[in-house]
């Protein structure tokens, strides 16, 4: 109740990185005070102290300028502190820039204030708002370098993603949701939720290995198709209504083929939206055996690898995970899945690892012991 990663849950929802975390003891049985060193967006570094009593935050102090605490949450008000009235001004001379229209070079400048305020939005509504997964995904799946599915597995962290970048999973998100509900208006009969109201999802290996479907299509006689909407942009798209899923993009084949073999589907209906023109295309993809069993063998070779094993290819620079494998990067706070001494346990549920140290079983989310060993520290 009284922990360190219970109450660093602020801090990294908020974006910060955990240098280092202590308690400090308060003489109070019911008072708890934990003090962080942070690193916040921009480089800048901190010493910010949270104090509990009776379970409920009662302060936290020492955080950047930028943010604030409010309603149980740590929130990012501006990514440069300025006083009001220095905002004030800035908003001034952007006014005054515009409508005078003296310059050419005036417009560029006000136009560059729209396009830094527009990057300023994305961080706050969307960066360094997920957690990385700590399983091996569907759509991870068809890489088939076993160091990224390993450090999948573990929940090694995600290089940080540009503005833009995040903007395109974004928009790729909000285009599925639109894809979903013209194919339900226009007659199909999609199931997007489990009867818990979250995504249907299936796993196997000991829940190490995950999808999540964007639906099920249901039809006459007991029919159902695993559904797969995705948005391309024009040439990805042709070429995807010229070849096919398979030979277009082995990537989101083996994405499908990992569902239908976990959920038990015979086909699933792949739906292409393309960005450019809004044109649309489908195809339905049966179920491959033997595709699929190579890819649960690829899943299964990633989990039981003790050591980091990259191919060291022309993809690695476009790799989310390169900072992981190359420069051994870790979380703020370290776990026992990502420790050397943990091996994956591929029987029952809840993503369990077996610890070699103390030869018992661990979640992977557990704080590490004095004894970790980071899996890809110097063991390439």
């Amino acid at each position: 109740m009284y922990s360190i990663p219970t109450h660093s849950q602020l801090l990294e929802d908020a974006g910060f990185r955990i240098i280092r975390a202590v308690a400090i003891p308060s003489g109070d049985p019911s008072l708890y005070v934990f003090r962080f060193s942070v690193e916040a967006r921009g480089g800048i570094k901190a010493s910010v102290q949270i104090t509990v009593q009776d379970d409920e935050v009662k302060s936290i102090e020492g955080l950047p300028p930028m943010y604030t605490f409010t309603d149980g949450k740590i929130v990012l008000t501006d990514t440069v502190p300025a006083p009001v009235k220095k905002k004030a001004m800035a908003l001034q001379r952007i006014s005054s820039q515009v409508s005078a229209s003296a310059l050419d070079q005036k417009f560029k400048e006000a136009a560059e204030v729209v396009k830094k305020a527009f990057d300023l939005g994305t961080a706050k509504l969307y960066m360094g708002k997920e957690k990385p997964r700590r399983y091996i995904g569907a759509s991870h799946i068809g890489n088939d370098c076993i160091a990224y599915n390993s450090l999948c597995a573990r929940g090694f962290p995600n290089d940080i993603e540009t503005p833009r970048q995040t903007r395109i999973f974004q928009n790729g998100h909000t285009l599925e949701d639109f894809v979903v509900a013209q194919l339900k208006a226009g007659g199909l009969n999609i199931s997007e939720v489990a009867e818990d109201g979250k995504q249907h999802e299936y796993t196997a290996l000991g829940g190490h290995v995950v999808c999540h479907l964007d639906g099920i299509i249901t039809g006459e006689k007991g029919f159902k198709a695993v559904l797969e909407v995705k948005s391309m942009n024009k040439k990805r798209f042709e070429n995807f209504v010229l070849q096919g899923v398979a030979l277009s993009d082995p990537h989101y084949y083996a994405q499908v083929q990992l569902c239908m073999y976990l959920s038990g589907m015979q086909y699933a209906v792949f739906v292409c939206y393309c960005k450019d023109n809004s044109d649309f295309s489908a195809e339905i993809v049966p179920y491959n055996k033997d595709v699929a069993i190579g890819l649960m063998q690829r899943a299964k070779e990633a989990l039981e690898a003790r050591t980091l094993k990259p191919k060291k290819d022309f993809y690695c620079q476009f790799c989310f995970k390169r900072s992981a494998c190359q420069e051994a990067k870790t979380n703020s706070i370290n776990t026992c899945a990502q420790c050397l001494h943990a091996s994956a346990i591929t029987t029952g549920e809840g993503k369990r690892w077996l610890c070699d140290v103390h030869s018992t079983e661990k979640q992977g989310d557990s704080l590490a012991c004095p004894n970790f060993i980071a899996f890809n520290n110097g063991f390439i």
